[in-house]
């Protein structure tokens, strides 16, 4: 998703959902003298593989979506429930890299053990300022 000043609830709904494997949830902001960047929130139980996970994804979106290179073209409507072409197209561009995600993460790794990396080693940190935790996790 491309958050812009407001998000409706059914927009953060569908990235939730988007995301409810993954261990981390990617949306994309626009900054006005930056263009568009990623910014990942990592869930509770994330791992370095899960960072590297995440860094597979956004730059896999920066190599094959179009969302990093038209600075102009995706902007969420901010009017609640109003179908918004540019939002759907950004979303399918998640989905699809969420799809490629699993098709080829495995096989990444396999070329990083195969080029001498210990996988199980890596020192990747998940940030510890904020934290999500999902509605399944909360104990009463």
């Amino acid at each position: 998703m491309l958050i812009g000043t407001k998000m409706s609830g059914s927009k953060l709904e569908a990235l939730l959902d988007l995301y409810k494997k993954e261990k981390y949830i990617l949306i994309v902001t626009t900054n006005p003298l930056r263009g568009k960047e990623a910014c990942i929130a990592f869930k509770v139980g994330a791992t370095s593989i899960t960072v590297l996970r995440s860094i597979w994804q956004t730059y896999w979106l920066c190599v094959h979506g179009e969302i990093f290179n038209d600075r102009d073209h995706l902007a969420l409507s901010s009017k609640e429930n109003v179908p918004d072409k540019d939002s759907c197209h950004l979303t399918n561009h998640l989905m699809e890299s969420l799809l490629k995600l699993d098709e080829n993460f495995d096989d990444f790794l396999c070329q990083l053990e195969n080029a001498g990396w210990d996988v199980k080693q890596l020192a990747l940190k998940v940030p510890t300022k904020v934290t999500i935790i999902e509605e399944d996790e909360i104990e009463d």
